[in-house]
């Protein structure tokens, strides 16, 4: 597929800085090539995962058995791959492949920094200790498994911006939490990596699944794991406390966005149904985040996550696709609160216009 545009390093390279301070700037920020480079970037993955599945042996069923169902879990988990198992099954793409190891090498800090014991509902201050091991470690992480793929000839360039969109994706060392502002930092490291390659882009939508579904399952891991907050949760009217995409994604699973056809006859308000839950959650991104939710929330559906439950009610996969995209584009890319944490360097994400052009940045006075 050759549809992604192409990054050139004709600029120098600057550490990503922030541009978005206040809420105007988000208007300035729709304008910019970085603002471009994510629509494009997410509007082609959910093309390719379009009529996709989740292959058996990607996701963790114990991550999100709500049901105390432990002959099935000790089931799937028994039946569960490697990294290396799931690349020699399913995975051709160079690129794909880099980030799983990656993912699997950054998962592997949590046995170095087990949880300690405290009483609070959120917020384990061991992930501290589990951040700054990532954060000494993400540029020998870019160095190890991507400097032969990505951006040949410019590598140096490209790690200098990289790395923050690396180190962000994983939570906030400072709140302890994690939302859809570190998520869009995955999303866009991953997308520009992929404009970065020099030869053919010869990714499918069931890499694109399995490497989102392995970046959602650690994350899931570390949320378990350290208690991590909610970061700019908007409470019971939210869509989710901590993720978007795999919404956009699953279900895109489930359409044919080309087309505007849907591929199933399983029917959104299945949602709601236990056993279709429990059927698709391993091989469908949104059933699999429905799944997390009634694992980590208790009481009625309807009460706990009253939008999903509105959601149940639309009656095909295509309009809750074209919803959760506009969504997206409305309560991640357009509000301040989530955006601001996303920085601008000169090559990646540039604060620029088509034409290259500087765009205005905001003053802030303490």
């Amino acid at each position: 597929m050759n549809e992604f545009p192409r990054i050139d390093f004709k600029r120098s390279a600057t550490a990503p800085t922030k541009k978005i301070n206040i809420e105007p700037d988000i208007q300035v920020f729709q304008k910019s090539v970085a603002f471009e480079r994510i629509s494009i970037g997410l509007f082609k993955l959910c093309q390719l995962c379009s009529g996709k599945q989740v292959p058996p042996g990607v996701l963790e069923y114990h991550l999100v058995n709500y049901q105390d169902d432990q002959t099935h879990e000790n089931q799937f988990q028994n039946a569960l791959y490697t990294t290396d198992q799931i690349v020699e099954k399913y995975v051709a793409n160079k690129l794909v492949i880099a980030f799983l190891k990656i993912l699997e090498e950054i998962r592997s800090k949590i046995e170095l920094h087990p949880p300690v014991e405290n009483h609070s509902r959120y917020g384990n201050l061991v992930f501290r200790e589990w951040f700054d091991d990532l954060v000494n470690d993400a540029e020998r992480l870019l160095d190890i498994h991507l400097t032969n793929i990505v951006a040949i000839g410019n590598f140096d360039s490209y790690k200098t911006e990289a790395v923050y969109y690396l180190i962000n994706a994983f939570g906030s060392r400072a709140r302890i939490d994690y939302g859809t502002g570190h998520e869009l930092s995955f999303l866009a490291l991953f997308i520009s990596s992929v404009m970065c390659l020099s030869g053919p882009i010869d990714l499918n939508g069931t890499e694109i699944l399995i490497l989102f579904a392995k970046y959602l399952d650690l994350i899931r891991t570390l949320i378990l794991t350290y208690k991590l907050e909610p970061a700019g949760s908007h409470g019971v009217w939210g869509l989710d406390d901590h993720f978007h995409l795999p919404y956009i994604l699953g279900s895109s699973q489930f359409v044919d966005t080309l087309q505007n056809k849907q591929l199933t006859t399983i029917k959104p308000s299945s949602i709601l149904n236990n056993s279709t839950v429990k059927r698709c959650c391993l091989n469908n991104m949104f059933f699999n985040s429905i799944s997390f939710i009634k694992k980590i929330k208790k009481g009625p559906f309807n009460e706990h996550s009253p939008l999903l439950y509105d959601i149940s009610n639309v009656k095909t996969w295509l309009k809750i696709n074209q919803g959760m995209i506009k969504m997206y584009f409305g309560e991640v890319l357009g509000k301040h609160p989530v955006v601001q944490h996303f920085w601008f360097g000169t090559i990646l994400f540039p604060w620029t216009d088509k034409d290259g052009n500087p765009l205005p940045t905001s003053i802030v006075t303490e």
